[in-house]
C-alpha cells in the first residue's frame, strides 16, 4: 500500500511495525502504521526497513555518534505532505527526535539500549499494538544482597527505559535467614503499598517469583523501584527480565 490517509482511524494507532534484533548495531522495523505523536497525521511504513546507526537521518541516527551505555528511542517517521515514505530512525531523544529534510512526523516506538562498548543489547520485541513488550537477551541485575528493612530504592536504568508509564518485569529472589520473612516491593514514592510479597518459606533457601512494577514515576531522572525485608538477615536480589512500552 503507498502512501494513503486513513478515514476515521484511531486516536493514537499503531498497527505492527515490530522492532527485531539484527546485529551490534543494526535492527529493522517491520512494514506498519501509525498515527503521530500529535494525532493528526499517519505514517506508513510500507515495507521493512533496517535501521543503521552507523548513519545519520533516514533509517539511521538522528544525529551525532552512537555512544556507550546510553538509552535510545525508535521512532517512525513521515512526511505530512506525502512526498517522502514512510521510514524509522533513532534517537537519544525520548521526546524530540532531530527530524531529517523532508520528514514532520513522528511516532515513538520503541526504546534500545547500549553496552559499555557502544553494542546495542540484545533484546526481542513482541506485540503490534500500543503495548509493545522487550524482553532481554540475558536478564539484568539490579539488586544483590539486599537487606534493607526500610522502603529502598533500586535503580533500573541499567534496564528499563526513564519513561513513565512503562512496566518493568522482574524476576525477584529471596533467601531468609528465618523462615517465613519476606521482602516486598513497591512504586517510587509509596510508603506502605507493596505490588509483590516474596516470603521465604525455608531458611537459607532462595525463592523466587516474577512480578512486574509500574514505572509511576522518575527518581532522578531514571527508572526505579523500592524493596524492603521483614528482617535484615535476609538476602533479597532483583533482576530485569524485560518491561512493557506503550506507544
Amino acid at each position: 500500500m503507498a502512501n494513503q490517509q486513513i478515514i476515521q482511524s484511531p486516536n493514537l494507532y499503531a498497527v505492527n511495525g515490530q522492532i527485531a534484533y539484527v546485529g551490534n548495531t543494526t535492527f529493522t522495523v517491520a512494514a506498519g502504521q501509525f498515527r503521530n505523536s500529535t494525532n493528526v497525521a499517519d505514517i506508513f511504513i510500507d515495507a521493512s526497513v533496517t535501521v543503521n546507526s552507523a548513519v545519520n537521518g533516514v533509517n539511521g541516527l538522528d544525529t551525532g555518534s552512537l555512544a556507550a551505555s546510553t538509552w535510545y528511542y525508535v521512532y517512525a517517521i513521515g512526511d505530512s505532505t506525502l512526498q517522502n515514505a514512510g521510514a524509522a530512525m533513532m534517537s537519544a531523544s525520548a521526546t524530540a527526535p532531530t527530524m531529517p529534510a523532508g520528514y514532520d512526523v513522528w511516532r515513538r516506538i520503541g526504546a534500545l539500549l547500549t553496552d559499555g562498548s557502544v553494542h546495542l543489547l540484545k533484546f526481542y520485541y513482541v506485540g503490534n499494538g500500543n503495548a509493545r513488550k522487550l524482553y532481554w537477551d540475558s536478564v539484568i541485575s539490579v539488586l544483590a544482597g539486599g537487606t534493607s528493612q526500610t522502603l529502598a530504592l533500586v535503580d533500573c536504568s541499567a534496564a528499563v527505559p526513564p519513561i513513565v508509564g512503562t512496566d518493568m518485569v522482574l524476576n525477584l529472589g529471596f533467601a531468609p535467614a528465618t523462615a517465613n520473612d519476606t521482602m516486598a516491593i513497591a512504586p517510587v514514592g509509596s510508603t506502605a503499598t507493596t505490588l509483590a510479597v516474596l516470603s521465604g518459606s525455608v531458611a537459607s533457601k532462595v525463592n523466587n517469583m516474577q512480578a512486574s512494577m509500574p514505572v509511576n514515576a522518575l527518581s532522578s531522572s531514571v527508572a526505579k523501584f523500592q524493596y524492603i525485608n521483614s528482617a535484615a538477615s535476609g538476602s533479597a536480589a532483583a533482576s530485569v527480565v524485560g518491561f512493557v512500552l506503550y506507544v
